[in-house]
């Protein structure tokens, strides 16, 4: 059977498509950029909060590491720079104590020594890397770590804030 068209018909099509219409991309486009603002505070928490335990875990394991040296040689080591190894340390701290802190800066193992009024024999600082890698200083981020590491007080206990506000870590008094 053979189909003919009259002169006023449109032509046969397959299929009919349908365009968006520049309105409906806007109202898409929009939604989504709610939806995306909605999300990033929680997105930013949880970062925070990944940063703070990847930082706990390094103390923690260092912290583990000078006791153990301090209990085999009935001593501490001595102060070392920051980004430094400590003599003697670097079988039991590995290549993660010169790199950047997940919060930024490197490491200093600093001993004998007074902060804030403060007396420690051994402790680790939280120092900065020159300009472009500074320690996140974020209060809502060291209050995270202090509250699970310590009694939540950022002035008192093991987890402080020092000169210049750097964050350091109390091995023992």
């Amino acid at each position: 059977m053979i189909l003919y068209r009259t002169p006023t018909m449109k032509p046969f099509s397959s299929s009919q498509t349908r365009a968006f219409t520049l309105v409906e991309i806007m109202v898409v486009v929009t939604i989504i950029g709610i939806l995306a603002a909605l999300g990033m505070p929680a997105l930013q928490r949880v970062q925070m909060k990944t940063r703070a335990n990847a930082l706990i875990n390094d103390l923690r394991v260092y912290t583990q590491a000078f006791a153990t040296h301090a209990q085999e040689t009935s001593r501490y080591p001595r102060d070392s720079a920051k980004g430094r190894v400590p003599t003697g340390m670097a079988d039991a701290l590995g290549p993660g104590w010169t790199e950047s802190t997940p919060i930024g800066g490197l490491y200093n193992y600093e001993y004998r020594k007074r902060a804030r009024g403060t007396r420690y024999t051994a402790a680790i600082i939280i120092a900065h890397n020159g300009r472009n890698d500074r320690v996140n200083l974020d209060r809502n981020l060291l209050q995270i770590i202090d509250d699970q590491i310590d009694d939540g007080n950022l002035l008192t206990g093991q987890f402080l804030l020092g000169a210049g506000n750097k964050p350091f870590y109390v091995i023992e008094r």
